[in-house]
């Protein structure tokens, strides 16, 4: 059993609706095998948005970097997408009319 750092993204009306929204299209994609290296092996530990800096900037990214050097192994965080970072994800995805949340979940999963 090894460690594999993933990134996914997840809309909903609410972050546990992203959550899970985001597992069952691991699970479509990816099947159900508990070491399939994806969020479906992870359980949600909580939302970093206000630790984190803004999604989509340098700085994020070279803070996501560091997260994966010490992140805690089986877990799920996440951080909302907002302003133009989320107009571009609704347009991306057809959800331009669609109420919700975005969100951008990362950690480490089983593999």
């Amino acid at each position: 059993m090894g460690a594999c750092n993933f990134v996914t993204h997840g809309f909903g009306t609410d972050i546990k609706q992203a959550f899970a929204r985001a597992v069952d299209a691991a699970q479509y994609e990816h099947g159900h095998d508990s070491y399939n290296g994806t969020i479906s092996t992870t359980s949600f530990r909580k939302e970093l948005t206000s630790e984190m800096p803004r999604y989509g900037t340098k700085a994020f990214r070279k803070a996501l970097d560091k997260f994966f050097e010490s992140a805690p192994k089986w877990e799920c965080f996440a951080v909302e997408i907002t302003g133009k970072a989320l107009k571009e994800y609704r347009k991306r995805h057809g959800l331009e009319r669609k109420r919700g949340k975005a969100y951008l979940f990362f950690g480490v999963a089983s593999c």
